[in-house]
């Protein structure tokens, strides 16, 4: 009766090692899967944390970062980002858009600009490092920016009269009034823009949440 006992506990205490071990190996397979997926995914996606490869060196985003941090750079562009977000933001809620086919006509009329000096769009777009997608990016903002304080941009024939008066010796000189009106104001506007928009800027942070981390 003893025996019979203890060949069942024997077989019981092997059964149970059995488990174990089956757990043990489950548990080995698992890991592993999780470490090859996760090699996968690093892989596919390395851009997210490299930015280069120098023969056989690495160069990670984050020694990029630190480095835009030593030369004060990395504060302005997530200033810029920041400010990208205000505007977005302040065009939404007052429901200001930017459609496609004003974004293509600004694209054509600085082609024709470009074209008038003798180069093209894709030359001065390579020569600054930007890419059609970034230009439409930038001009859309513009746009809304444009509309944000369209009211507080006004010319008036006067000041565009004024300014050619006092600039023709130099830079209209030979030029007609009437010729060079329209890049006068628009030129203008630009500036009255640009002012404008620092102080409406300034104005927005003071009631938006902004926190830096």
């Amino acid at each position: 009766m003893k025996s019979v006992k203890k060949s069942r506990l024997s077989k019981i205490k092997t059964q149970i090692k059995k488990i174990k071990v089956t757990k043990r190996v489950i548990y080995r397979v698992v890991a592993f899967l999780i470490l090859v997926g996760l090699l996968g995914f690093l892989y596919t996606k390395k851009s997210f944390f490299l930015s280069a490869r120098v023969n056989n060196h690495f160069v990670s985003r984050l020694t990029v970062l630190r480095e835009l941090e030593k030369q004060g750079l990395a504060k302005e562009v997530l200033d810029s980002i920041v400010n990208e977000k205000i505007i977005l933001d302040e065009a939404k809620k007052k429901n200001i858009t930017a459609s496609e086919e004003e974004v293509a006509n600004e694209i054509t009329s600085i082609e024709n600009e470009l074209k008038a000096q003798g180069t093209s769009l894709e030359a001065a777009l390579t020569m600054q490092g930007q890419t059609i997608e970034s230009l439409k990016k930038n001009l859309t903002i513009r746009l809304l920016i444009n509309k944000l304080l369209a009211d507080k941009v006004v010319i008036d024939e006067v000041a565009i009269k004024k300014y050619f008066d006092d600039n023709k010796a130099v830079t209209y000189k030979d030029k007609k009034y009437e010729d060079v009106k329209e890049q006068i104001r628009k030129s203008l506007a630009d500036q009255k823009i640009y002012d404008e928009f620092q102080k409406w800027l300034v104005e927005v942070k003071k009631n938006s949440v902004i926190t830096y981390y």
